[in-house]
């Protein structure tokens, strides 16, 4: 029988206590800390959101009503400032006073929002809101201010020195940053004047700071100054992300032009802005002159990384093929950088020429592919100047060799759809799907349509180059051209936008059109898939309209494998489709004979995992079924799915798929090992997804059912499975109950048995003892009593009380409950936790001596319980039997009740109050001021 959910509380016997404690203090950091968002109006800000750019503690004059602090949207988006508590102290925190914004206001991406000491109807126009008298006076010398959102700091910073009539304010050459003013030498004195006369820049973007060049360098055997860039002295204009002719590793690159002369020492690269992932560091002075284009390459060497030559500077940034972002900076200042949403295949993405600046650059539209060779034949200019973009080109026109023309789309009947990957095999389908389109005449690829439903364009290949095709070409698209998509061919065109499906039946087929203009050009349709083996159109079918019959198609020959072993000819002519298996037969070494499906009874659901941990659930769920019958089956037609009545996956294949009495067959939704958390290679994938809770899994054969299991809940990182005696199509019905969580760990750490006899799993009233299942031996009234309580400490409570049980048997602890008057706390595990006769076991909140109230030797730590000071009471319990309750009336503050030693029938005899004193024995540490005897025999005066 399943065990209840319930938290663990585990024994600490005498001669592992330290170790215990340490595994309890570790169960304790999860089970008790929250880290739940504040649930205010701004409980969706996260650290850095929000920056304090300057501060004005000391106006000339009178300080009152003329305080004030600027703070900054460094976020992407818009954000409602109501909410917001702003905070000042004194430099070490004490004094704090504090306000929380009661305002509409919106505060702009980018933008700063000044407040005020001031009321809010009298502030001046350079303040937005009006904190009045709240905070007090800042301090002049030295001070802390604090920006937060309930408990979550979003910026703090410390000043420690201001000048009278001057702001301190962070350096304007830098972009506010939450982590880098917390430096105190990137503030400096505004030197900004506004409208009452003083220093300060309230409300817009701070002057620099005045740096200077940072270190010294050599140069000729001279040493002198670092000549510093600044900011627009250097521009990013060339990046080649997703080389072809190499690997990204090797082969990566950008570039940077300097239009200044000036020294790289210290020079910081990275891909977002304030994460510096390397740094330019030489003795020697790394000088540039103006016009001179830099390359900073993955690879120095030319005959590696696809021909750069030469590389100026290594640096391996790793930068994202899509979605990716660049950067150079100055110590700890942005110089320039550029945000990108995608990079050619081969090809380099490049700046105009026309609009080489440090501001110009931010403009993606600015850039284009670059179409000149270099090296081994990737596309760019490494170290030379771009060419011009071509850029808007007309529609219907392409660049062809630097010539707009005439976009040619192909005609109709001349396109024909010849090979379908909807199910791959090696690698995920998001990563390995592909088809194949032949083209019967030259025409250009710009502007093709394609799509899973006819009327919906799925993805059009957009494209400013021509993408010339010629006659008799076998044209390969594939979802992942240039990633891990299982060894394709180079030169396939990504369509990464479309899904094919890969559930299509012959009364369901899947569908699949090309077009251009929006009408289409050819149809295909596919009936059925396997995973890892390509759906062929015949050789002879090559045709607009035959490719839409089935038995023009079939599954990929099993020598035509390409890449990691995936079967199926991309990018070339098919083979005549061999001969067809009539229904209801499978090959059998080579040779067709009738499927033994099975019957009812034949397999059956033994375990499911819903919820791995070790991987994603959309990689690492899978179900195992066991095979009862005598004589094996053949899986072949096997059906699977959610709910009955509606078939999520059919298992199709030629040769038969043999299952001997006796096997487990493990059904895994990704098949590959190194994705799915080490599962068995002979698992058979199935692709669709378990529910964690309230889940349903059936499977069948020709319509009918052959098992069906459902769960209301399942644990994280555990199979749920029958043990072997349950091994029944009825009895697995309600799989939450009949079944137990799997404790035995596989692959990348997951528990559960896939493919291998299930364990035993305990009936009720059993713990594991040494892992072997034994009866649980509850206590009998008068085995275990209470003998002594803490229920009103004199530190912090609930956290310090603490109680004492004394065992009079040798007994277990699983099963009993220990309550008040409102709460109750079970300890309930699945191990034993047993106690021997005349132990007196302590209970505390805590088993570390600095929260519990300096106890020490806890036993056993308790949750959700608290003891009411007065007029209470403490009960413990077994599901059958009240084992004992004490109660009390008005207790000391700091003085535990203690049952008096001696007493005959002591479970009975602490009923009566005259039986209890109030201990005088203190415990601890000399400054603690609790008195009481845990864990050792009571005194009582």
């Amino acid at each position: 029988m399943t065990p209840p959910l319930s938290l663990r509380v585990l024994p600490v016997p005498r001669s592992m206590r330290s170790l215990a404690v340490l595994g309890l203090l570790l169960v304790g950091a999860n089970a008790g800390c929250s880290d739940a968002a504040p649930t205010s109006a701004c409980e969706g800000l996260l650290p850095g959101d929000v920056v304090i750019s300057e501060v004005m503690a000391n106006p000339s004059g009178a300080d009152s009503g003329r305080e004030w602090v600027e703070i900054y949207n460094s976020t992407s988006g818009e954000l409602a400032l109501a909410g917001l508590e702003l905070v000042r102290s004194a430099e070490d925190g004490t004094g704090a006073r504090s306000h929380v914004l009661a305002t509409g206001d919106m505060l702009a991406a980018g933008a700063y929002y000044v407040l005020g000491g001031v009321l809010d109807a009298a502030r001046p126009t350079y303040v937005d809101y009006g904190y009045g008298s709240s905070l007090g006076d800042l301090g002049n010398t030295a001070g802390r201010v604090i920006v937060r959102c309930g408990d979550r700091v979003l910026d703090e910073v410390v000043y420690l020195s201001t000048t009278d009539g001057a702001s301190r304010a962070y350096d304007g050459a830098l972009p506010p940053n939450a982590t880098a003013n917390d430096d105190t030498t990137r503030w400096c004195d505004s030197s900004a004047t506004f409208s009452t006369g003083d220093f300060g820049s309230p409300g817009v973007r701070n002057p620099p700071c005045g740096r200077t060049a940072q270190g010294r360098c050599t140069e000729g055997g001279v040493e002198r100054d670092v000549v510093p860039p600044s900011e627009g002295d250097l521009v990013i204009t060339e990046l080649h992300p997703n080389p072809n002719a190499v690997l990204d590793g090797e082969g990566e690159w950008f570039e940077v032009l300097a239009l200044a002369d000036v020294d790289l020492n210290g020079l910081e690269l990275g891909k977002v802005a304030g994460t510096v992932l390397e740094t330019l560091s030489d003795p020697s002075c790394l000088s540039v002159s103006a016009g001179t284009y830099l390359v900073f390459a993955a690879n120095a060497d030319s005959a590696t990384n696809g021909g750069v030559d030469p590389v100026n500077f290594v640096a391996d940034l790793a930068l994202a093929n899509s979605g990716g972002s660049l950067f150079v900076g100055y110590d700890g200042g942005v110089l320039d950088t550029f945000t990108y949403t995608s990079s050619g295949d081969g090809a380099s993405t490049q700046l105009d020429p026309r609009h080489l600046s440090a501001q110009e650059n931010d403009d993606e539209a600015l850039w284009c592919r670059s179409s000149m060779t270099y090296g081994a034949g990737d596309r760019g200019t490494p170290g030379g100047a771009n060419e011009q973009c071509m850029f808007p080109i007309p529609a219907g026109m392409c660049d062809d060799g630097g010539t707009l023309r005439a976009i040619v789309p192909p005609v109709l009947g001349d396109v024909v759809i010849t090979e379908l990957m909807p199910d791959s095999g090696a690698v995920s389908d998001t990563n390995g799907e592909w088809f194949e389109v032949y083209f019967a005449s030259d025409a250009d690829l710009n502007g093709l349509e394609m799509g899973t439903t006819l009327g919906s364009v799925g993805y059009r290949i957009q494209q400013a180059s021509c993408l010339r095709v010629t006659a008799g070409s076998y044209v390969l698209l594939a979802k992942d051209a240039a990633g891990a998509n299982g060894g394709l061919p180079g030169g396939a065109i990504d369509y990464d936008t479309l899904t094919l499906g890969n559930s299509a039946t012959s009364a369901n087929p899947g569908t699949l059109f090309v077009g251009v203009g929006g009408a289409v050009l050819d149809t295909a349709l596919w009936f059925t898939s396997s995973a890892g083996v390509a759906r062929s159109l015949d050789a002879g079918a090559l045709d607009a309209s035959a490719n839409e019959t089935e038995s023009n198609w079939c599954a990929a020959a099993a020598t035509d494998t390409y890449g990691l072993g995936d079967r199926g000819t991309p990018g070339a002519a098919n083979p005549a489709c061999p001969f067809v298996l009539p229904a209801g037969q499978c090959l059998d070494g080579g040779v067709p004979r009738a499927i033994v499906s099975p019957t009812l009874g034949d397999v059956v659901i033994t375990e499911v995992m819903p919820d791995p941990v070790a991987v994603d659930d959309t990689v690492g769920e899978w179900f195992e079924v066991y095979v009862a019958a005598a004589s094996g089956v053949d899986l072949n037609g096997l059906q699977v799915g959610n709910t009955f009545g509606t078939t999520r996956f059919t298992l199709t294949r030629d040769d038969c798929v043999r299952a001997l009495p006796g096997s487990y067959v493990v059904f895994a939704r990704n098949g590959s090992m190194a994705m799915n958390g080490g599962l068995s290679a002979s698992a058979i994938a199935y692709g669709f997804a378990l529910t964690n809770s309230g889940g349903a899994l059936f499977i069948g054969v020709n319509d009918g059912l052959l098992d069906a299991v459902g769960w209301t809940s399942s644990p994280p990182g555990a199979s749920l499975q029958l043990e072997p005696s349950d091994y029944d199509h009825n009895t697995n019905d309600a799989f939450r109950a009949a079944a137990c969580d799997g404790t035995t760990a596989y692959g990348a750490g997951d528990l559960g048995t896939p493919g291998s006899v299930n364990n035993t799993c305990l009936d009720a009233g059993e713990c594991w003892d040494a892992g072997v299942a034994r009866a649980i031996v509850s206590p009998a009234v008068g085995q275990l009593y209470i003998n002594e309580v803490m229920p009103n400490p004199a530190t912090a409570e609930s956290t310090t009380e603490w109680f004492e049980l004394i065992a009079t048997a040798d007994v277990d602890l699983n099963e009993v409950s220990v309550s008040n008057a409102t709460a109750s706390y079970p300890f309930s595990t699945p191990d034993c936790i047993p106690v021997m006769s005349g132990e007196i076991l302590l209970f505390a909140r805590s088993t570390d001596p600095m929260s519990n109230g300096d106890v020490s030797g806890v036993d056993f730590t308790y949750g959700s319980v608290t003891m009411t000071n007065d007029n209470s009471m403490l009960s413990i319990s077994t599901p059958a039997t009240n084992l004992d309750t004490v109660t009390w009336g008005v207790t000391m503050n700091g003085r535990a009740r203690s049952l008096i030693p001696g007493l005959v029938d002591p479970h009975l005899a602490n009923d009566n109050l005259a039986n209890w004193c109030n201990s005088t024995t203190g415990y601890g540490s000399s400054t603690n001021m609790n008195f009481g005897t845990p864990g050792m025999a009571n005194v009582c005066p």
